[in-house]
C-alpha cells in the first residue's frame, strides 16, 4: 500500500484542472460556444497528464528506467506537444482562434498539465534518488 501512496497527487490532477476550468471560463466573457470549444483542451491535458504520471509511477519501479526518468520526461513533453498539435490543427487554425486572448485560453490548461506534471515527477525522482 505504501508504494500506492505515490499516486496520490494524481487524484488531485482532475481537481485542479477542473478548477482551472472555472475560473478561465467563470472570469472571461465566453459564449457557450466557445466554452465547449475550450472542454476537449482542457480534457487533453488532463488525461495526458495523468496518463503521464501513471507511466512514470510504473517506470519508478524499473531498475532499467528509474534513473532515466527526467530525460524520458522531457521526450514525452516533446509526444504530448505533436498529439495536441495534431488532435487540434483544424481548431487552432481557424481565423477565429488566431487572436491573442483566444491563444492565450488554449495555452492555459497546456501550462496547468506541463506544471502538475513536472510536481509529481520532481517528488517522484526525490523518492527514486533517496532510495
Amino acid at each position: 500500500m505504501g508504494t500506492l501512496k505515490s499516486l496520490v497527487p494524481l487524484g488531485f490532477f482532475p481537481v485542479v484542472f477542473a478548477l482551472v476550468w472555472f475560473l478561465v471560463t467563470g472570469v472571461g466573457d465566453f459564449s457557450q460556444k466557445e466554452e465547449a470549444s475550450l472542454l476537449p483542451h482542457y480534457l487533453f491535458h488532463s488525461f495526458f497528464s495523468i496518463g503521464i504520471g501513471v507511466l512514470f509511477f510504473l517506470l519508478s519501479k524499473h531498475p532499467k528506467w528509474k534513473f532515466q526518468l527526467g530525460f524520458l520526461y522531457l521526450a514525452t513533453v516533446f509526444v504530448k506537444l505533436a498529439l495536441f498539435a495534431f488532435y487540434f490543427k483544424d481548431s487552432m487554425i481557424s481565423p477565429e482562434n488566431l487572436s491573442s486572448s483566444n491563444v492565450f485560453m488554449i495555452l492555459i490548461p497546456l501550462f496547468t498539465g506541463l506544471s502538475l506534471e513536472v510536481f509529481f515527477i520532481s517528488r517522484l525522482l526525490k523518492k527514486v534518488s533517496s532510495k
